[in-house]
């Protein structure tokens, strides 16, 4: 198992948003002076959250439906382009984005847009990468071709 594989393993996207949440939480909680709102409006929130939790699990009921391994270290059985993969190369990892800035919007609390930007830049410059390498190693022209058609992230 390479390095990136193993690193790629234990930083799983789940859990790397959880943790920055759950950071931006902390300190949200403990340091009443971050808690600067320019507005509250949970139905903001709301409305950001849902859609990214209604792609994402429409892009894991993709990957059920083909019975793909999801995990980013598993070798995929199959190229999926359909469901929301037909408008995102990463639609989980979009939908996850979208959920980690529904906090940012509903509570208009600025320090909640740092779990969203550093999830971005891990997503987008270590499991992505990692990922797409893969694919391309496993359907060739196939994911070549995908990737012209459909971009990554929307």
């Amino acid at each position: 198992m390479t390095t990136m594989n193993q690193r790629i393993t234990r930083l799983r996207p789940p859990r790397v948003a959880i943790c920055l949440l759950g950071v931006a939480g902390l300190i949200y909680g403990f340091f009443p002076a971050v808690r600067a709102s320019f507005w509250i409006c949970l139905w903001c929130g709301l409305s950001v959250f849902v859609p990214g939790a209604a792609v994402m699990v429409w892009a894991w009921a993709e990957f059920e439906k083909k019975d793909n391994p999801i995990l980013p270290t598993d070798t995929p059985v199959v190229l999926i382009c359909s469901g929301p993969f037909r408008f995102s190369r990463n639609p989980m990892y979009l939908g996850m984005l979208l959920m980690l800035l529904s906090p940012a919007i509903g509570l208009g609390a600025p320090l909640f847009l740092f779990p969203p930007v550093v999830f971005f830049v891990v997503i987008n410059f270590v499991f992505i990468p990692y990922e797409e390498k893969i694919l391309g190693d496993s359907f060739n022209g196939a994911f070549a071709n995908y990737t012209c058609s459909v971009r990554r992230w929307v």
